[in-house]
């Protein structure tokens, strides 16, 4: 993709392409407004409702170009999830509805549209929905807009299995990407087997992870309930359930793993207990009158209610991890063999880079301005990256609270004014500026003149300029930034 200059008109109520074509004047630099925005998500209507909760947590501060577009490539990765789980039909496929949004290179949830959206629909009369709010935000809402956004969503919604997914790719395929590109020659083919992967990589760690988290949300249900009950239209109902968290002294969860150890410990016949299979071992376990099967009892006995709730979701939380490193090792064989190839200056570059961007280079692109976007990004990623948004942000202008939109005006001398415009070239010029007040005119100057109508005079580059009269000599100059 690249931008675009198109031209639409509507007539009957449809909309019409007429012409689309490159935008010629994007060919030697990008300003920072179009490089902070080049990846934000298109808004449906004029008032979209965003939040940062749950992602400022999983995706702090800003990501690199690389992850919303390789990542988040596939648009409709979580309609399948729905199409999947009974959620949806084929017919509720919308290309143009996204279930995330993106601002200033930050995730964050799209409230209008996000598939979660429907565990809030039944908000505030549906118990699991108001666990569901104050999982995901910590608090009741009250903003009648949030409210208006969120959508109903009553389907049934079919089981997941993470404990299969899991074992297929970590324990009987043992999946290792690089391990796939080891041997490949050429940059352009790396690339293509990780694309060729690109369902496994990016879209399995996301199917079983959001639905397993659920699960302590609604263990906190049950507590709430249970405060409710007490005391009806108790005003110091969250101050309780915060009290009846914070008041457990003796946490259990931090014996698990030492007792796991003491147990592993204690098998006798460790060699053969490793080659039984997950049902003979707990039966061995299970039916056996010796130490070990005497601790695992206990165990059980202690911490065998928390199992599958605890269980599944550290499970999803590792197997998240687990393949997302694998992605990272994949995309840095990657970048290494781009640097070898001469393709990209340094590894550090290519995570500057969009993922069509590094398709191009892969199969023989030498745009240089590729490599001037880089030098933007990297000059303006860590102001993004300090964006500090409100809980809710609200389009159209969504901005953060930590915005700073300072315009530093020109000094301009006696006789100078101010010209703005789009500019055509990276560098310094300095010439002598004839004014024309006719084309006929035009040949009174020389070739290293600039000669500018009246018309032109509203678009020369961006410069502070002296201007007396039309072909008076007078010094021109004007400095773009790389």
């Amino acid at each position: 993709g690249n931008a675009r200059d198109i031209e639409w008109g509507i007539k009957g109520g449809q909309i019409f392409m007429l012409q689309s074509r490159p935008v010629t004047n994007l060919d030697n630099s990008y300003t920072d407004y179009e490089i902070m925005h080049e990846v934000d998500t298109p808004h449906q209507t004029e008032f979209e409702i965003y939040s940062r909760a749950h992602w400022g947590e999983n995706f702090p501060g800003a990501s690199s170009w690389l992850v919303f577009t390789w990542t988040f490539a596939n648009k409709s990765q979580f309609f399948r999830f729905g199409l999947a789980n009974g959620r949806t039909t084929e017919d509720d496929y919308n290309p143009y509805t996204l279930q995330m949004g993106i601002q200033y290179n930050q995730l964050m949830f799209n409230l209008t549209n996000s598939v979660f959206s429907e565990f809030f629909g039944d908000y505030p009369e549906s118990d699991q929905a108001s666990q569901m709010i104050l999982a995901f935000f910590g608090h009741h809402i009250e903003d009648k807009d949030v409210l208006d956004s969120f959508k109903q969503s009553k389907k049934e919604i079919k089981k997941i299995n993470l404990i299969k997914d899991k074992t297929h790719y970590m324990d009987v395929l043992k999946f290792d990407m690089v391990s796939k590109l080891k041997g490949i020659p050429n940059s352009k083919q790396i690339l293509d087997e990780i694309i060729a992967n690109y369902m496994v990589m990016a879209m399995t760690q996301f199917k079983n992870h959001g639905p397993a988290s659920m699960g302590s949300s609604i263990k906190h249900m049950f507590l709430r309930k249970a405060l409710e009950g007490a005391k009806e239209n108790n005003p110091e109902l969250e101050s309780d359930f915060n009290l009846l968290i914070s008041s457990c002294n003796e946490v259990i969860s931090a014996e698990v793993p030492n007792t796991l150890r003491e147990i592993a410990k204690s098998i006798k016949d460790k060699q053969l207990f490793r080659q039984m299979s997950d049902e003979m071992a707990l039966k061995t376990l299970m039916e056996g009158t010796d130490e070990s099967s005497q601790k695992f009892k206990d165990f059980l006995e202690k911490h065998g209610h928390r199992g599958n709730g605890v269980g599944y979701r550290e499970l999803s939380k590792y197997f998240m991890i687990w393949m997302n490193n694998k992605q990272k090792q994949a995309f840095r064989y990657l970048a290494n063999q781009m640097v070898i190839e001469g393709l990209i200056p340094s590894a550090e570059t290519f995570f500057y880079l969009t993922a069509e961007e590094v398709e191009s280079l892969c199969n023989g692109s030498r745009d240089p301005l590729i490599f001037a976007k880089v030098r933007q990004r990297r000059k303006l990623y860590p102001k993004m990256d300090k964006y500090k948004f409100d809980e809710f942000v609200k389009g159209p202008q969504m901005k953060p609270r930590n915005f700073e939109d300072r315009i530093v005006p020109p000094t301009l001398g006696s006789g100078m004014v101010q010209m703005k415009g789009t500019p055509v070239s990276n560098g310094s010029v300095r010439a002598r500026v004839c004014v024309s007040e006719d084309i006929t005119e035009a040949d009174t100057g020389r070739y290293t003149d600039h000669i500018l109508d009246r018309h032109r005079l509203e678009s020369i580059l961006p410069s502070t300029v002296g201007y007396y009269h039309r072909n008076q000599k007078y010094s021109f100059v004007t400095s773009i930034p790389p």
